[in-house]
Parts: structure tokens; sequence; C-alpha cells
């Protein structure tokens, strides 16, 4: 897993303004030369602080969009089957806790209506999102089949990606449902997974374990708004 950007940066920022307060020292008694040299030093420190800024307002914007907030509203696609196999058969760890409702997370909503912060945060822009959250409009209460086409589980978490139809717009990168999640589990991503899949794929010992779908699992789903307090169909 790469390490936080502002751990690797930050350092690199402050030698730089290390280097640039000994240069400004040299600059007061030295040459026109020197003098170049400091302003240099200056820009250089002034970009790794630039850098380490950029870095870590990355790290929040793909926190959020790997942890939305319930208590924002949003568009779902929601699958009740999936929520029916949960309560009726034991088939998470003892330790992870059911999803209290099954759903593909499609659109996030801005509870405070900045909706060019939000599209930001989701990697769209603003024109894409109000046309998404259009056309979810329209097909609000309609049911559509997807497919399931993946189950993942790790020592977090367990969630099947799904396969949406075409007509069903969505900005999750990778449409997926989860299944369970452990209570005291850190922050986690679907990217993550797959790409810890990916690299381990010829280990023995996985942390994520990938269960392929023979045959993609068909169910039926239906466009719901959750509200932040409840879902409206």
């Amino acid at each position: 897993m790469r390490g936080n950007p502002r751990t690797r940066l930050a350092p690199n920022a402050e030698l730089a303004w290390q280097l640039c307060a000994r240069a400004e020292e040299r600059w007061r008694l030295g040459s026109d030369t020197e003098r170049g040299t400091w302003l240099a030093q200056c820009r250089q420190a002034q970009a790794a602080e630039k850098a380490v800024a950029q870095a870590e307002a990355l790290r929040e914007r793909v926190a959020k969009r790997a942890q939305p907030q319930e208590s924002e509203p949003f568009w779902m696609f929601e699958l009740p089957e999936v929520r029916h196999v949960l309560e009726n058969g034991a088939i998470l760890p003892p330790t992870f806790s059911p999803a209290e409702s099954t759903y593909v997370r499609l659109l996030q909503l801005p509870s405070d209506g900045d909706v060019a912060r939000a599209a930001e945060e989701q990697g769209l822009e603003q024109e894409t999102m109000e046309a998404m959250q259009d056309a979810l409009e329209s097909l609000k209460g309609e049911s559509f089949e997807a497919k399931m086409t993946k189950i993942l589980i790790s020592e977090k978490i367990a969630l099947a990606l799904v396969a949406l139809p075409p007509v069903v717009p969505t900005a999750c990168k990778v449409p997926h449902v989860v299944f369970g999640i452990h209570p005291r589990a850190p922050e986690w991503s679907v990217e993550q997974m797959l790409e810890k899949v990916a690299a381990e794929k010829n280990q023995k010992d996985k942390t994520v374990t990938c269960i392929e779908m023979p045959t993609p699992r068909p169910m039926k789903g239906y466009i719901r708004l959750h509200t932040g307090q409840s879902i409206q169909s």
C-alpha cells in the first residue's frame, strides 16, 4: 500500500526551507551569483511545500470518495435479494457485521447544495453530475437487472462487484455492493482491494480472496434516493 503523501513529501519541504535559510545568510554577505542561487533555492522550497499541500488535498479527496457519509443524500441501486441472502445464511465471518442495507452507490449528492464540490470529489465535471442526477431522477423507482461478477473478501470487508446495465448512470468507478464489514475496519476502497488481488495473483498467502463467478449471477435492483434519513422509491 502506498504511504501517506504528506509523510513522504514533508521532509523534502523542510529540507528545502533549511537550505533556503542557509543560502539567505550567504546572500547577505555574497555576490550577485550567490543571490541568484538563493532565489532559485527559495523557488525550490516553495515548489516542495506546494507539492505537500497538493498531495494532502488529493489524499483527502480520495478518502472522501472511498468513505462517503451515510448522513448525506445519494442515489443508489438497491439490491434487496442480497439482503435476504445475508439474513438467511451465515455467509460472513463471525467477526463481521452484516450490511444493514445492500446497494450499489451511484451518485453522492451535496447536503449543502454545493454541486461543484460534490462533482470534484467524485471526479466529475459539474455538468456531467447534473446530467446524471437528472437521469437518475427520471429512473427513480424503476427496476433493472444487474449481474454479480466477483466476490472479494478481506480481513476488513466482504463485497461483490456488480455489472450495472448501461442505462443506469453511476460515478462509481467500480460498482459494488457491501455484504459486511469488520466493526474496527480502517479506511478501505474497492480499488485498493483489486490492486491487492492483482499484486497477490501468484502468491500462496493472500490478504484478499477473489471468487470469480463462473456465470455472473443476475439480480433485480431498484433506483432509489437515500436522503440521509430515509430511502425514497
